[in-house]
């Protein structure tokens, strides 16, 4: 029984045809005889794994994602055939010739809403409220 356990530790290289099982000397210990089989094991399974895959370029996952660049704030939006894909050009309904200053029209957004005219803020053809026979209308431009 005790050969049959010294038998089962000991390393056994794999060829394409047979399996040959290598005996070392009697002098060496089973425990360098464990190390030498793990070492075999080791380096196969490396081998094995630079054959299967080739070796990528390591990804950093903790890098930050790049922050935009400002030609990306500050360049106007695309402008569509039909218009309006970015801002509204006020009275520029089916055809925009031009495309709305963003941040002009951000500041008279908030303006208005300082002033106390959401309605003027949020609708821009907005003018204010005409009753008319008791019935109110909202006179746009």
């Amino acid at each position: 029984q005790p050969l049959f356990r010294l038998l089962s530790y000991l390393p056994a290289l794999a060829t394409r045809r047979r399996v040959v099982v290598v005996l070392p000397p009697v002098t060496l210990s089973v425990a360098a005889l464990l190390l030498l089989w793990r070492r075999s094991r080791l380096r196969t399974r490396r081998l094995q794994a630079t054959r299967a895959q080739p070796q990528l370029p390591v990804e950093i996952k903790d890098a930050t994602p790049p922050l935009p660049a400002v030609e990306h704030a500050v360049t106007p939006p695309p402008k569509g055939a039909a218009g309006h894909a970015g801002n509204m050009v006020r009275g520029d309904f089916f055809f925009k010739r031009e495309v709305a200053n963003r941040f002009e029209n951000e500041r008279a957004f908030l303006q208005r809403l300082k002033e106390g005219d959401p309605m003027g803020a949020f609708a821009p053809e907005f003018f204010g409220v005409e009753s008319i026979d008791g019935i109110r209308y909202l006179k746009m431009r």
